[in-house]
């Protein structure tokens, strides 16, 4: 499932999508058997990012353009921001024909991604290792006595835009997310982009 931003800045896989771009238009799956008589018909995509796969809507042109590990761009998300579409890229791993009247996803693959758009995710990789340190470091400081400070954080990701930076972690407990998601946001030497806080397995009830 894709995760969802709230207006406080702060998001996680279990929350409902506010402000997503308009959904795109349901193609039955009969309207897809043959890709070559139906170029702008829309099927599933699965885009795998550094830790965690989602689900987007894709032009049967563009997937028969692009073969399976191709990195490609996606919508993103901007938040409760005003500026340009956000953006993000992954590798494409996956791509099936709606199954009956299961509604598309809201969020689409754009193109194949250039090469600046690769090297900018490598870019964003390495930031997203600082992060990874950073967020660490802060359990065992600021955060040290709360949930999130007995956490096991497994991973950091920024979405390509930087708009996003998505924390997975283990916990046997249920973590509060709001102000463990301000603290990383408040301390962090870069300004500018909202936390989505991701359970790696079951979330604790």
């Amino acid at each position: 499932p894709l995760a969802a931003h709230v207006p406080s800045g702060v998001s996680s896989q279990h929350d409902s999508p506010q402000g997503a771009p308009a959904a795109v238009a349901d193609i039955p799956a009969s309207a897809t058997a043959r890709i070559s008589e139906h170029p702008d018909a829309y099927l599933f995509a699965c885009v795998q990012f550094g830790f965690r796969t989602e689900s987007f809507a894709i032009p049967a042109s563009l997937a028969g353009a692009c073969p399976l590990n191709t990195v490609v761009v996606v919508e993103g998300d901007r938040g409760n921001r005003t500026a340009a579409d956000a953006v993000d890229a992954g590798r494409l791993v996956a791509v099936t024909t709606p199954h009956g009247h299961a509604p598309l996803p809201t969020q689409r693959v754009l193109r194949k991604a250039t090469d600046a758009e690769v090297t900018r995710r490598g870019q964003m990789d390495e930031r997203a290792e600082h992060a990874l340190g950073f967020v660490r470091n802060l359990q065992r400081t600021t955060l040290q006595h709360w949930d999130f400070g007995r956490a096991d954080v497994r991973a950091c990701e920024f979405q390509l835009d930087g708009l996003k930076l998505f924390v997975h972690f283990y916990s046997d407990k249920r973590i509060t997310f709001k102000p463990v998601a301000a603290a990383i946001r408040d301390f962090h030497p870069i300004q500018g982009f909202y936390v989505c806080m991701k359970y790696m397995g079951p979330r604790p009830r």
